[in-house]
């Protein structure tokens, strides 16, 4: 909350100033009244005006809401829990604010290094790693004593920046910590104390910082003070400040059961230590007034962290001294590999709380070469399985735990036994799915695990199941709101021999298919050639010419790939010398080609084309040849480009890829030949018309292709209310690899829960066609309308 006083002018612009201190209510003194202002991103809003002589009423009358506690929990829980939401307080407002703070000072910093780095090695090459690490060092610990000193804590108000050796001295006795690294840094020649007087006087000379916080901290870490070796090395991906307070506050109700002395928090793996000041806020809350005076020693008592990272540790220490001010430093933060010794399990044995977002990464070669070499032999491949295999079995009975992982730890091989413990040792409360780019310098798909140490989980204990897609995730940030959640019991998570975390969305679709046959029954499916890694360069893959030892064949899909087409040929080289063994690619059967990484990043995954000649094809490609000749490839490829196909496709993904293993178990209808025939012969007409070119040819596409799929589904035989659910999912997402514009099958007012082909009928409930024509908006010109009329008295004729 921020109080400014305006004699005259224009108000809103003042309050609009005040922006960059984060404070979600701005009070106004106006020589009438006083005017409350609730900011808004770059918006600010008038909420109430109040006359100097009821001022004193008022406050006394909300002085419950605007408690800095009450602000607080609102800017935190309000977004978990309802009752500790403010009218006032935009949960959004301080992610941006922190961000655009934490630009500001990435370019300082990013500025200060560069001059200092041209003042004392004016060629990068001179630049030692040991010089390297005292240049970024000796500019953060100026940084940091400038933010020290704008929020005036005891010893660094009256600090003379001019003094470098004085702000370096008095830095480190307040980083005074359990390791070395609080070490002053020393000045060794009159130049580098020029060249840091310099550094010393533009940070100085910046805009005030008493308003930084932690998270904008965090942003000058990964932006600037990190290297991307560094950050490919140790896997570093800074976890954003909204997943932590998810998580942590997520936790909360466990951790208050802990006894307010066994609540020890570790973080390995801490980076800049998001998690660890998260929990000191909760601990700070959970802590009973009668011991706010023992706040220091007991925050410090009960924060533990480990971090390989150096620089990640400076972020660390003055990040948890900010949100501790004005007190010193003496937290209990090593700097050190975590997967050396026996780190990670004597401080897992301490905790009662595990909190982190362990490296991503899988160890390489040399990595485990060099860990076994020095008896601390890994059991993972991946670090994140490694550090939680470590840690979970030492915690304390009732203890709790929330980790960001990787999604491979949900059902990967190599993890299964990490899945085994946590079904027989642990309650698992939520597993929350989220999509790629969730961090700023990672692609990778993440999750969330919680869960709590027991001494036997009941088998009908409900974990809350819940996914973000990449569409809902400024909702979440904003308000945590998910794409889809339900209730499952532990037991039916950890009842298959795997123990696999992963759940499709659609249940009640892929629970009504479970008794149907699966497409490996009716069709082999396989991944194209691949050339070996070893392989000369001076040895030809391909070509746009032939050449001895090749076929025509597909390298690549191309984005501009539609389904009644066929990827530009080129010549491959199929030498069983240079191919990978176990391929499809280059035995040249008629068969389906389908993209082998997904074509989009909606539900539309699959583009598939007939390919009746058989081209030889790369991995770009997977193949579908059926087994047996009744079913056609036109039927295949009806299936395929199907909204079922794509949703299961989507729905159980594990990857960016359509890989062979989830595809052949796709559920197969069991049709009529009448059926079958009809797809056939309707497949068959869509080519057709497809390669006429003609004016007309996208609308009579977009007919054929409407009925085609509610053929298809109508083979499935889905209940009217799960076809739906099923079409849905697409609502809203363009249709890939067609010459027309399909991004919905119902109007979304539309109710009556029907079949499509049903829809496209006009036979229910004495509607005429034309009623149904005129409330599907999503074909909106006369030429699709009338094709669409056509399309219902075929239907109708059918009947």
């Amino acid at each position: 909350m921020a109080t400014i006083q305006v004699p005259a002018g224009d108000v809103r612009s003042e309050v609009v100033s005040c922006r960059e201190l984060g404070a979600p209510l701005v009070i106004a003194i106006t020589p009438q009244t006083l005017e409350l202002w609730t900011q808004h991103g770059n918006n600010a809003e008038l909420a109430e005006q109040i006359p100097h002589e009821k001022a004193e009423a008022f406050f006394r009358k909300r002085a419950g809401d605007l408690a800095p506690e009450a602000v607080f929990r609102a800017k935190t829980w309000g977004r978990l829990d309802q009752q500790f939401q403010l009218s006032f307080v935009d949960a959004g407002l301080m992610p941006v604010v922190e961000r655009e703070i934490g630009e500001r000072l990435t370019g300082l910093i990013e500025r200060v290094v560069h001059n200092l780095r041209r003042s004392l090695w004016p060629r990068k090459s001179d630049v030692s790693v040991e010089s390297g690490h005292w240049l970024l060092k000796s500019v953060f610990w100026l940084l940091a004593a400038k933010i020290l000193q704008d929020k005036r804590v005891p010893g660094f108000i009256t600090l003379d920046f001019g003094n470098v050796e004085d702000v370096f001295a008095k830095v480190a006795r307040h980083y005074d910590s359990r390791d070395s690294g609080s070490r002053s840094i020393d000045i060794v020649n009159p130049r580098q104390q020029r060249a840091l007087e310099a550094a010393a006087d533009e940070i100085h000379r910046f805009s005030h910082l008493g308003h930084v916080t932690t998270e904008s901290l965090a942003h000058v870490y990964e932006s600037a003070l990190i290297t991307s070796e560094t950050r490919a090395a140790l896997g570093t991906h800074s976890t954003p400040q909204y997943l932590v307070d998810y998580l942590v506050w997520k936790l909360a109700p466990w951790i208050q059961e802990i006894p307010e002395d066994e609540r020890d928090v570790f973080e390995p793996a801490c980076g800049h230590a998001a998690f660890l000041v998260a929990a000191m806020r909760l601990l700070k809350e959970l802590l009973p007034p009668e011991r706010q005076a023992d706040r220091k020693q007991y925050l410090r008592k009960h924060l533990h962290g480990v971090e390989i990272d150096s620089f990640a540790v400076e972020i660390a220490r003055l990040s948890l001294t900010l949100a501790d001010i004005p007190n010193p430093n003496g937290w209990d933060l090593v700097c050190s590999d975590m997967f050396t010794g026996s780190l990670l399990t004597n401080k897992a044995q301490q905790a009662s709380v595990l909190l982190g977002n362990p490296p991503f990464e899988d160890f390489s070669r040399q990595d485990r070469e060099g860990y076994s070499a020095r008896g601390a032999a890994v059991a993972h491949i991946n670090k994140t399985a490694e550090v939680l295999s470590q840690v979970l079995p030492q915690l304390r009975m009732r203890g709790v735990f929330g980790f960001v992982v990787p999604q491979g730890i949900l059902y990967g091989t190599n993890a299964s036994d990490l899945r085994h413990l946590l079904c027989e040792q642990f309650e698992l409360k939520e597993i929350c799915l989220f999509p790629d780019k969730v961090f700023s310098f990672s692609d990778a798909d993440s999750a969330i695990l919680m869960g709590r140490r027991v001494r036997a989980p009941r088998n009908l204990h409900a974990v809350s199941y819940r996914r973000v897609r990449e569409w809902d995730m400024d909702a979440f940030r904003l308000d945590y709101s998910v794409s889809t959640w339900r209730n499952v019991s532990q037991q039916s998570i950890c009842s298959s021999s795997q123990a696999e975390f992963v759940l499709p969305d659609l249940p009640e679709v892929w629970r009504y298919t479970t008794s149907l046959p699966h497409l490996q029954e009716f069709a082999e499916v396989g991944e194209g050639l691949s050339y070996r890694s070893s392989l000369s360069k001076k040895i030809l893959r391909s070509s746009a010419e032939p050449f001895p030892v090749a076929v025509r064949g597909f390298m690549r899909l191309g984005r501009s790939l539609q389904t009644h087409a066929h990827p530009p040929e080129v010549w491959l080289n199929i030498s069983p010398e240079v191919m990978q063994p176990a391929r499809l690619g280059a035995d040249r059967l008629p068969q389906i080609l389908l993209n082998h990484a997904r074509a989009s990043r909606g539900p539309w995954r699959i583009k598939a084309i007939i390919d009746r000649e058989g081209h030889a094809f790369t991995n770009n490609f997977n193949a579908i040849r059926p087994r047996d000749e009744r079913v056609s490839l036109e039927f295949l490829w009806a299936l395929l480009n199907s909204p079922l196909a794509n949703a299961f496709a989507y729905t159980h993904a594990r990857s960016r890829h359509n890989l062979p293993g989830i595809l052949e178990r796709m559920p197969m209808p069991a049709a009529s030949k009448q059926l079958t025939d009809e797809i056939t012969r309707q497949v068959v007409e869509y080519h057709r018309t497809a390669k006429g070119q003609s004016s007309s040819a996208s609308e009579k596409l977009l007919l054929m292709a409407v009925r085609l799929d509610a053929l298809v589904l109508k083979a499935y035989d889905l209940p009217p209310q799960t076809e739906r659910q099923l079409l849905d999912l697409f609502a809203g997402h363009r249709r890939v690899g067609v010459p027309y514009r399909l991004d919905r099958y119902f109007p979304a007012e539309f109710e009556p829960r029907l079949h499509l082909y049903e829809y496209l009928s006009a036979a229910f409930k004495g509607s005429t066609a034309d009623s149904i024509l005129a409330a599907h908006r999503t074909f909106e010109s006369p030429e699709v309308s009338e094709a669409l009329r056509r399309a219902t008295e075929d239907f109708e004729e059918d009947e």
